[in-house]
C-alpha cells in the first residue's frame, strides 16, 4: 500500500575475508519525491 515501507534483503555466497570488508548500501527515499538519496 502506499506510505508502506519496504525492506530489500540479498543474500551472498562469500569468503570470510570478503564478509569482513562488505560494506552494504542502504539509501533512503525522499518522502516527497521518492529520489533516493545515500
Amino acid at each position: 500500500s502506499v506510505g508502506d515501507i519496504v525492506i530489500v534483503v540479498a543474500y551472498a555466497h562469500m569468503t570470510l575475508e570478503e564478509a569482513r570488508a562488505y560494506r552494504p548500501t542502504v539509501v533512503f527515499p525522499d518522502e516527497r519525491t521518492n529520489r533516493l538519496l545515500p
